[in-house]
């Protein structure tokens, strides 16, 4: 299991063992946020921003993205908010909370990128066996 990240110390503490410029956490079901701990690592999270809304737009699942400041270690500043709205009925038929989540997560699998909450245990079953291996790799700590 990944390090839960309670506070800006854990999130320190798990850039230095990944050394990755984005990691995505999940704040609720249907929120995320994208930390990145470099000005690089920023750019790449403006950009899965705007993979989000173009694919969101094109399915009509409308994302709110905000830019923010992370307001833990300097070197942790940049922060992205991708917020997705209640789940309801669009023309292409309902989304559940599970289709929202896969939109979400081959986007974040494709740009390499870790997404704590699908490579927790709760999850496992669920994930394909690449992305199983990919969780493997990942750094492990206490919860």
């Amino acid at each position: 299991m990944v390090c839960r990240l309670k506070t800006p110390m854990d999130l320190n503490k798990l850039f230095h063992k990944a050394r990755k410029a984005i990691i995505i956490r999940e704040e609720s079901p249907l929120k995320v946020k994208v930390f990145a701990n470099s000005e690089r690592g920023f750019e790449q999270a403006r950009r899965i921003a705007r993979v989000f809304i173009d694919q969101m737009e094109r399915k009509e699942i409308a994302i709110r993205v905000s830019l923010g400041i992370w307001d833990g270690p300097e070197e942790l500043q940049p922060v992205v908010e991708v917020t997705m709205p209640p789940l309801g009925v669009t023309r292409y038929g309902r989304v559940t909370e599970n289709l929202a989540k896969e939109i979400i997560r081959k986007h974040i699998m494709g740009k390499k990128v870790m997404w704590e909450h699908l490579i927790s245990q709760d999850m496992a079953p669920t994930l394909s066996k690449a992305d199983r291996r990919y969780a493997n790799c990942l750094p492990k700590g206490r919860s």
